[in-house]
């Protein structure tokens, strides 16, 4: 114990560590009764009673779990040693922190602020509260939270500080009143609507989806009381997917238990049960394998209109599960987005709002917390508004907001980190996880990392640069591990990595092949560890390995050319001819199919490029997948900062719309030679193969994405540090699970040999793509499908001694994946570039604002807690994503033409733009006058652009060139042929029929049955009525969704997918015709859908497009298929097929 610093005996404790136990027993009990003062706690002596008692408690509840659930280890005195050692191992002791806490020994009593909450008080187990944090004397102070009430605000001078808090108080002292410094932002609440819904017992996701229809004004606060007793005492899953059809007083044929509410129901039950079910890894759970929890996303977007802001309530979402929302449950987080437009222009406003506020929905009170990108997540804390608390759901298990950051990311451990960081690694517990192992304590290793010993020594205490360290971000763990990981998501075979958190830690971890202990191991980096949280027992959230991604064999072994990659191998010595060639080959082979129109089974082909050019099956298991969506590999990297609710925002602000890319597919599902659409004869047909040829050539132009020929590059593999260190500085190895083919030879081969160019994006430096040589080592043949980089320093200007990742942009070895090149054209004329290197005054444009979590505590902790409270907020929301950034990568672009891609200005611009990036984490802002400087440099150099006299030379203005090029010729043939189809065009007699066959019904009783005539007559004219007035509207929407009001776009002022203008108007034709006599709905259906197309055939095909669809498949003559939406789904035109239809195509 000698050799530890104060600070970690502060919280090691001595050798007796007896006191973990005695702390676990000690925690106290929030009172429940409104204006609680200190009282005084007798801290029993006997260890883990509470721990027993629970442990029993989960026990008996559990049902049979196919995965190993750990138990904490009762040897705590010798597992203490253990790790304590470790610990010093791999954290060297660091400057002793001053704080006014210690240690309180087990057999004395105390006086604690009473606390509203049990010790057992969430989705999961909170023992670590007070395993990790030893009793600690706290000035006895006036509380006015209330789980019961309302919270009443004190004057600041109740609550100033009699002295500076420490960090083991900071957090009790700025939040233990709640939140009542914060001010009420009503989201959706009524007084006395929520007291029906709580008299009623309505649940949770039914209480959403009614104020949600309510502020949309889809119905009344009186619409919802005159119906409560529909949904009393009722389950999620009963009345959730019929609220709609309930409020409306309708009935759907499709009326069937909400997949979400059913998945609300078990999320309720797991709250109810106390045990951490929700953390995963407990086996089966109301009739769901393997469950876990934190699946369902409650949405409110965050909208600003005549400068006010509000929210608007989202549709339920399953798509992803995060470690926060398995934690505490899906109902206790609200997911704020923010669109990029919002935060361009009013980014100060929203923090200012989001720091300031709490939120109240449904009489529930949510405080945000520090966000993930554009996204800031909202807890419900322990506080009610305009309400009372129910035991029964679970109420009285809610934690305080300070409890909740403090089990992520304990302040009194993190001290030395940078504010900014601090908050920033929140941002690790809304990553979209999986939970598939637990680790016992004692099998999680802690070790140091392999860094450059030719020039550096680390010094004691202080982490080395990241230039410095080979494995920066990858640990590894035994194949028993890897392979119960493997078997709890059913992969076919054992991934060689896994992308992953673990406790505080975050990063890669491989196999490691030459551990051969059956016992699950995993050993973690220094550098991996984001959080700290002592060496103490940690509760079973924290031991969970929540997976991220795994190593997987590149899709079709295909790699795609980007802007970016084009621009370094041009400077890099690669010739025009060969992108231009690649180009010309690239868009041939993407369009030729979509003009193959009278070949056979040319529809098929048209399926399938259709699909494959929008990615709808993709996009579709995407969806389906959820949760899963990533580790299955049917979602890539959310994005550099692993965000997918970022790509979310960005398909709202560009109005992407996934919809009609399956629709354009389904349509083609109904054309053939012999009966059913054809593209020749249907202009319905044709417009959208135009649109299709012409998006998609647009799209390569826009994007430069050029793919190369099949066997010639890997698009994206995880890259891992050499294990055996026999790897050269310029050498790497790849061997594929999958064969690729040799484009030369046609032979298949596994491990890649020769010369390969190897990079990573963002790509922006000369540097960022390298020359290297792929080798085939036999040590190596277990690491299947990933990048093996060399542990051999390489020489880098003015740094000395880096490592090979530093030349691929700076990236790391914590799930970054790389890009492999191996055309011959490409590779036989690259020339390596040194890494470019930032100016030397670079840091002078730079401001670092504030200081260390140490610092801050020192700053906020001497003021009033008022004050404290507010900057408390707008610290941790600092780091909402600055949209304003990406400017700076148009001055790189601009910079680039005009001065050259290695000019120092476009260096400078680069270094600049990923500065910016990460200014939300690191604190670095851009001075003022270092802004001005490249606005106006940037302005200047785009004007001389614009009245450049002769045609511009620049790489990929030529390659746009020749793309448009491309484009204009084959819509010029698309043209030829539909003045052909014009000319011999006649109406779709199929889709008239319908109508015609019952006007002539009509006709044929006017003699024999008058009456009957006469009705049919009546009817038919009330459904022309009703196509004609669904027709209006469909004008009327089609001229709002062209303009760019506010009143068109919506509440939020933010563009809306363009589904959303029609929505209204085919709900309207699809209701059904009052006054009707007799006329069967058959016929209702058909005569509308056909009177519909007789009148436009646009219109028709919008509002009637399954309908008719239907209609043209019965009148083919190889009869129609009969088959249910999911399963249709599900279908696509196999591999196999579509080779056989090529061998068609090119006889």
């Amino acid at each position: 114990m000698e050799d530890m610093t104060a600070s970690q005996l502060n919280y090691f404790g001595t050798d007796d560590d007896s006191w973990m136990g005695v702390a676990v027993n000690s925690q106290p009990q929030r009172a429940l009764t409104p204006n609680v003062t200190a009282i005084s706690i007798d801290i029993p002596a006997s260890p883990k009673q509470d721990d027993q008692r629970e442990d029993q408690l989960c026990r008996g509840k559990e049902k049979g779990s196919p995965s190993r659930v750990s138990k904490v280890d009762k040897k705590v005195g010798s597992l203490s040693k253990t790790r304590k050692r470790e610990y010093r191992e791999a954290f060297p002791p660091e400057d002793e922190l001053k704080t006014s806490s210690a240690p309180i020994p087990s057999s004395s009593a105390t006086t604690v602020v009473a606390e509203p909450i049990s010790r057992e008080t969430s989705f999961s187990t909170l023992n670590s509260f007070s395993a990790v944090e030893p009793p600690t004397k706290v000035p006895k102070t006036s509380s006015t939270r209330s789980v019961g009430g309302n919270v009443e605000e004190q004057p600041d001078s109740l609550i100033s500080p009699a002295r500076p808090v420490g960090p083991m108080e900071f957090m009790e002292y700025i939040w233990g009143k709640g939140s009542s410094m914060l001010q009420a932002f009503i989201i959706a609440h009524d007084t006395e609507l929520q007291k029906l819904f709580d008299e009623n017992k309505v649940p949770w996701l039914t209480q959403y989806e009614l104020s949600r229809g309510r502020l949309r004004n889809e119905w009344t606060t009186n619409d919802i009381a005159r119906k409560i007793k529909n949904y009393r005492r009722k389950k999620d899953a009963e009345v959730l997917a019929r609220v709609k059809n309930i409020m409306k007083g309708t009935t759907s044929k499709t009326e069937i238990e909400s997949d979400i509410g059913r998945e609300g129901d078990r999320e309720q039950l797991a709250i109810q049960e106390g045990c951490g079910r929700g953390l995963g890894l407990k086996g089966d759970w109301e009739g769901a394998k393997n469950w876990y929890g934190g699946n369902i996303q409650q949405v409110a977007t965050l909208a600003k209109v005549q400068d006010e802001f509000s929210f608007q309530l989202e549709p339920l979402e399953m798509q992803r599960s995060t470690r926060f929302a398995r934690f505490l449950g899906s109902r206790r987080l609200i997911q704020i987005r923010i669109s990029k437009k919002l935060l361009q222009e009013s980014r100060d406003e929203v923090i200012e709002l989001l720091s300031t506020r709490k939120f109240i929905l449904n009489g529930r009170v949510f405080v945000p917390m520090p966000p993930k990108d554009r996204v800031c997540y909202a807890v419900e804390i322990d506080e009610n508004y305009e309400r009372s608390s129910d035991p029964e759901i679970g109420d009285n298990l809610r934690l305080p907001f300070e409890k909740v950051l403090e089990w992520h990311n304990p302040l009194r451990f993190n001290c030395n980190q940078p504010i900014r960081k601090y908050f920033a690694r929140f941002a690790l517990g809304f990553s979209n996880t999986v939970p598939v192992l637990d680790f016992k304590q004692e099998d999680v290793h802690f070790i140091g990392d392999e860094v450059v010993t030719e020039d550096y020594t680390p010094e004691d205490g202080k982490s080395p640069p990241a230039e410095k360290v080979h494995t920066d971000g990858c640990g590894f763990m035994n194949l028993a591990a890897a392979r119960l990981i493997a078997a709890q998501i059913k992969y076919q075979g054992v991934p060689t990595a896994m992308q992953g958190r673990l406790g505080g830690a975050k990063g890669l971890w491989h196999i490691r092949f030459d551990d051969h202990n059956v016992t699950p191991t995993i050993w973690v980096r220094k550098s991996q560890v984001k959080i700290n949280y002592g060496d103490l027992e940690l509760d079973r959230s924290k031991l969970i390995f929540d997976l991220v991604e795994v190593s997987r064999p590149s899709q079709n072994n295909i790699c795609f050319l980007s802007q970016q990659s084009v621009l370094n191998l041009d400077f890099n010595g690669v010739p025009f001819s060969v992108f231009k060639t690649l180009l010309q080959e690239d868009m041939r082979n993407a369009i030729d199919p979509l003009m193959d129109w009278f070949s056979p089974h040319a529809s098929a082909r048209l399926v399938h490029e259709i699909e494959q050019n929008g990615r709808v099956m993709s996009k579709r298991l995407q969806i389906w997948s959820a949760s899963l969506s990533r580790v299955l590999g049917h979602s890539g990297r959310e994005s550099a900062n692993e965000s997918n609710d970022a790509a979310v925002l960005d398909a709202l602000d560009e109005g992407d719309d996934t919809k009609a890319e399956e629709g354009e597919a389904e349509i083609f599902n109904f054309s053939d030679d012999g009966g059913g659409f054809h593209a020749a004869s249907e202009p319905i047909l044709y417009e959208r193969i135009f649109r299709i040829v012409k998006s998609t050539i647009s799209a390569m132009i826009k994007k430069c994405r050029i793919a190369l020929p099949e066997g010639t590059g890997i698009g994206k593999v995880m890259a891992i540090p050499d294990p055996t260190g026999r790897l050269k500085s310029d050498q790497i190895y790849y061997r594929s699970s999958r064969p690729i083919i040799d484009p030369d030879t046609q032979r298949p081969f596994y491990v890649l040999e020769g010369k390969v160019v190897i990079g990573r994006y963002p790509a922006n430096l000369p540097s960022d793509l390298q020359l290297v040589e792929a080798v085939n080592i036999p040590e190596l043949e277990n690491f299947i499908d990933v990048c093996i980089i060399p542990v051999q320093a390489t020489s880098a200007p003015r740094f000395g001694m880096v490592t090979f990742m530093t030349y691929l942009g700076g990236g790391d070895v914590d799930g970054d994946t790389v890009f492999l090149i191996f055309l011959k054209a490409i590779v036989d004329s690259f020339k390596r570039k040194s890494l470019s290197v930032p100016p030397k005054n670079f840091d002078d444009d730079f401001h670092r604002e504030r200081g260390t979590v140490a610092d801050f505590i020192s700053e906020l902790g001497s003021s009033p807690t008022g004050q404290a409270h507010v900057e408390f907020q707008k610290c941790s929301l600092a780091g909402l994503a600055d949209e304003t950034v990406g400017i700076y990568s148009y001055y790189h672009d601009v910079a680039v033409k005009v001065h050259g891609y290695s000019s120092k200005i476009a260096i400078r611009l680069a270094y600049m733009f990923n500065t910016l990036l990460d200014g939300t984490k690191t604190g670095l802002k851009l001075l003022p006058a270092a802004h001005s400087r490249e606005s106006s440099r940037t302005t200047a150099d785009a004007e001389r652009l614009k009245s450049a006299l002769t045609p511009s030379v620049f790489v990929l203005d030529v390659l746009s060139a020749l793309g448009q090029s491309f484009q204009h010729e084959t819509l010029k043939r698309l043209n030829k042929r539909k003045t052909k189809m014009l000319e011999k065009m006649n109406p779709d007699i199929d889709l008239l029929a319908p109508l015609k066959d019952f006007k002539s019904r009509i006709k044929s009783l006017e003699l024999t049955q008058p009456t009957s005539s006469k009705l049919l007559q009546g009817d038919l004219d009330l459904i022309v009525q009703h196509v004609d007035e669904c027709r209006e509207e469909y004008r009327l929407a089609t001229a709002s969704s062209k303009s760019n009001t506010p009143a068109v776009a919506g509440k939020s002022g933010e563009r809306r997918f363009k589904g959303d203008y029609m929505a209204p108007v085919i709900s309207s034709f699809a209701r059904r015709v009052s006054g009707l006599t007799i006329a069967s709905k058959t016929d209702e259906e058909r005569v509308k859908a056909s009177y519909a197309f007789s009148e436009a055939e646009r219109f028709g095909f919008c509002v009637a497009f399954g309908l008719l669809c239907r209609i043209k498949s019965e009148a083919s003559p190889y009869g129609a298929a009969t088959t249910i939406l999911p399963v249709d789904q599900a279908r696509s035109v196999p591999f196999g097929v579509r080779k056989v239809l090529d061998c068609f195509l090119t006889a």
